[in-house]
């Protein structure tokens, strides 16, 4: 979908009531250029999410059958990686997000910033967070949500994730 297509589906998130808009990106895909990457950014930053995390891919055929088909000379090698890392930073901070550590990113006003300047910023396996106890309600495949001080993941399987989401 286009970037405008995506916007529109956040905004319509928004208007619903949804307190928070998060989005995963990734560096380091088979094939990704820093083309590619800049125009996945801008795609990002026109839904303007309140916080981004930029993941890099983790290439482990031997534990993702799935990636065995890859061929290895389509994925970026270390500088290039690097280099998208920072392409995504530099993108990122210049549309107005805070670098909050790692790979993670948030806006100004968001409270992840506001933890980070008190000293109240926290890590755990599912990212920063600031303790604050309310719920986290994850979509996405594989998503991992905390609700009510329980974790729950959803399915890896993309046509059962499809059927649980339906």
């Amino acid at each position: 979908r286009s970037g405008h297509a995506h916007a529109e589906h956040a905004h319509h998130l928004r208007a619903g009531g949804l307190r928070s808009i998060n989005i995963d990106a990734m560096y380091g895909l088979p094939g990704q250029t820093t083309a590619r990457m800049l125009a996945s950014l801008g795609h990002v930053v026109a839904m303007a999410p309140d916080r981004i995390a930029c993941f890099g891919y983790a290439h482990v055929p031997w534990a993702r059958r799935n990636q065995q088909r890859i061929d290895e000379a389509t994925l970026p090698d270390r500088y290039a990686r690097f280099a998208l890392f920072r392409l995504a930073v530099d993108t990122l901070t210049d549309a107005g997000y805070r670098w909050i550590g790692l790979d993670h990113f948030a806006r100004e006003d968001d409270e992840l910033a506001a933890a980070l300047d008190e000293g109240r910023l926290h890590r755990n396996f599912m990212g920063f967070h600031t303790s604050s106890g309310s719920d986290m309600v994850a979509f996405g495949i594989t998503g991992i949500g905390d609700v009510s001080g329980v974790y729950l993941q959803n399915r890896h399987a993309l046509s059962a994730w499809e059927r649980d989401l339906e």
